[in-house]
């Protein structure tokens, strides 16, 4: 893989990286706390299962644009809210498809 040429954005780009990355971190506390049933990150998930959670967090992002006063600080910030849950359940089923270890098991 091609090593990006640099981002001009990077303070930003951090700061939503990190976002992702404590999502990350929640959902596998709600997993190991039996809040959530299963975690995408899990390799014995079938991808199906995976495909519906990171559906319907997209519908979360649908439903958010719904909303009226788009541009306003509150709804903005829930959109961005459902976006960085969006690429936390990608980034987590990327993660089981990463390695052949599921440490889930």
């Amino acid at each position: 893989m091609k090593s990006p040429k640099p981002v001009t954005g990077w303070p930003t780009l951090l700061i939503v990286l990190e976002a992702i990355v404590c999502e990350r971190e929640r959902q596998n506390i709600l997993f190991a706390d039996g809040k959530i049933r299963f975690n995408c990150a899990c390799g014995d998930v079938p991808p199906e299962k995976k495909f519906v959670v990171l559906t319907e967090e997209l519908g979360e992002v649908a439903e958010a644009l719904q909303r009226p006063g788009q541009f306003s600080t509150k709804v903005r910030e829930h959109l961005r809210s459902e976006l960085i849950q969006v690429a936390a359940v990608a980034v987590a089923w990327a993660e089981s498809l990463t390695t052949k270890e599921d440490k889930c098991s």
